[in-house]
């Protein structure tokens, strides 16, 4: 049986599910999108997200809360999309409807309508709330931190395992989702503990026979690649076993199941390689992130999320800020000058890092043609790392002056970071347990940092801030380098420039730096085997760089 349909007088043609006609039959649901506008001026609908491809709206009624979706036709190729293939929102609809029909946890669909037009056109689809379900992002990024430890590792197992069942009886099913991430999912926490998912954004899902394990792992690498920077080891574990041993159509082959964990880790870091090397030019192009800002005197990139006001007057004149007595001078030198100043937001004043890059002789406008200049290495590697999820101060505005045409001086604003001090304040003279758990954190953070295929050739101490949480920060980026698979030579060049930094300080003694190495290296994980050689190929680096730096009459920072 059809199902049935409603015109409204706006011509929007709708097709209601069937066991939500009494809905509209009893004007429960108005369908008319002139409503919609009236729920929005009235404050009775908001916008839960936009974006140029689809606007979703919450509409609060009377008997529920409905979420409303606008599908749009982005250019000629989505207008031509849509010739060969039916709207989102039919698609969408039809998908939740055989999900539910196999005891699928997804959104409950009311209706879907388009244009009645001969051509293709925007669509709209509008599904009821799943009550008392939170975004699985939201849970993981937001309430989870806030939970007692004992709390937060009972809540981080709950999610692994069951998620690993969820996933398994999608793939059992035959249901692929090509776009799988946290923010595609719902979760329910009942009051007996055990989380409920809901899948989310369907208009693309295939469904076919039970998924092998090429197309499983292809499938599985696009959820992993969140986890594998967030979660521990032991919870992805916690969540292969649980998908693999309720995969029934599987054999359960213990060596096998190993092999395969294996498979899934290393293509999920290689999935995220390339993940993060597609990104790299995203912070100097214009999209919904970042655009390009451009004055008479000087030429850049910032956020999108700044005042349009205070990037004009910024970008007309980026050294007013050195000028104005009231901004504190943090770093004055001939290669650079670094304040702190107050940037207006539309939640009051807060204070950001402005880092002026000098350019003390002419021939440097000549090098900044042709190779990326300081400002633009500090801007491009200190995006690198927030798609890594590593930490450092967020870049906000790049800007160079032009001289004939070349960059010239250079500039970064920056976020700061709150309540932060240089590592080498960082380091307690009288408390040895907290010495040693910052020094384990320290090495397992540059351990990240490489293995996310980023070096730094001036890994010094004062180049890294500990926050009052324990949390480091990289800043000063301009020696970063981005999208490489750092060597041994470079890895251990890296780790000979931070140590350099402690040479000569009497509270780090061998024991810490043997510490440190452990951590780094992982030796719970991967064993120790090769450490002698590894000590002394370091401290000989070490005795060398001071050598050479006395020489040469540097201080050694």
């Amino acid at each position: 049986m059809s199902a049935p349909q409603v015109t409204t007088p706006d011509g929007v043609r709708w097709t209601i599910a069937p066991d939500a006609t009494n809905l509209v039959a009893d004007d429960a649901l108005p369908t008319d999108t002139l409503a919609l506008q009236r729920w929005l001026e009235s404050g009775q609908a908001d916008i839960v997200k936009t974006g140029p491809h689809r606007t979703v709206y919450r509409v609060r009624l009377p008997q529920m809360i409905v979420y409303w979706k606008r599908c749009r036709l982005l250019g000629i190729r989505g207008w031509l999309r849509q010739l060969l293939r039916p709207p989102k929102a039919r698609m969408e609809f039809d998908r939740a409807q055989a999900l539910r029909a196999k005891q699928i946890p997804t959104i409950e669909p009311i209706a879907w309508g388009t244009r009645h037009r001969l051509w293709p056109s925007e669509s709209m689809l509008i599904t009821r709330n799943c009550d008392g379900t939170h975004a699985l992002r939201e849970i993981l990024e937001e309430q989870l931190p806030r939970l007692s430890g004992p709390e937060q590792a009972a809540l981080r197992r709950m999610i692994a395992c069951e998620l690993g069942i969820f996933l398994a009886k999608l793939h059992q099913a035959g249901i692929v989702h090509p776009d799988l991430h946290p923010g595609n999912f719902l979760v329910k926490l009942p009051a007996n503990g055990v989380p409920i998912f809901y899948l989310l954004d369907l208009h693309a899902i295939r469904m076919t026979g039970p998924l092998d394990w090429q197309s499983a792992r292809a499938n599985l690498v696009l959820f992993h690649r969140y986890f594998q920077l967030r979660a521990s080891r032991a919870d992805r574990a916690r969540f292969w076993r649980s998908y693999r041993g309720h995969r029934s159509d599987w054999p359960q082959d213990p060596p096998l199941a190993r092999q395969q964990a294996l498979e899934l880790e290393t293509a999920t870091a290689e999935s995220n390689h390339r993940f993060w090397r597609s990104r790299k030019a995203r912070c100097t192009g214009k999209n919904r992130y970042f655009q390009p800002i451009r004055s008479r005197i000087a030429h850049g990139f910032a956020v999108r999320d700044l005042d349009a006001a205070f990037l004009r007057t910024f970008a007309a004149d980026p050294d007013a800020p050195f000028r104005d007595a009231s901004n504190r001078v943090l770093k004055s030198g001939g290669a650079s000058t670094v304040i702190e100043m107050m940037l207006p937001t539309p939640q009051g004043n807060r204070p950001v890092i402005l880092k002026r890059f000098n350019m003390p002789h002419l021939v440097d406008g000549l090098k900044n043609l042709l190779r990326p200049s300081p400002a633009l290495r500090s801007w491009i590697a200190g995006n690198a790392l927030l798609d890594r999820g590593l930490p450092t101060a967020r870049p906000l505005v790049m800007l160079h002056r032009r001289r004939f045409g070349l960059p010239t001086v250079g500039y970064l604003l920056c976020e700061k970071v709150a309540d932060a001090v240089e590592l080498p304040d960082a380091i307690p003279t009288r408390d040895p347990h907290t010495l040693r758990r910052r020094i384990d954190r320290l090495g397992q953070l540059l351990a990240c940092m490489h293995d996310r295929q980023l070096a730094h050739r001036d890994l010094k101490a004062a180049n890294l801030l500990m926050d009052s949480q324990e949390q480091f920060w990289f800043i000063d980026l301009v020696g970063m380098e981005c999208d490489i698979a750092p060597s041994t030579e470079r890895r251990l060049r890296d780790l000979t420039r931070l140590a350099v930094s402690f040479a000569s300080d009497p509270r780090i003694r061998n024991t810490d730096r043997l510490r440190f190495l452990r951590a780094y290296f992982a030796w719970g994980l991967h064993g120790s085997a090769g450490w002698k050689s590894t000590w002394r190929t370091l401290a000989d680096a070490v005795a060398r760089k001071i050598d050479r730096n006395r020489k040469r009459g540097r201080v050694i920072a």
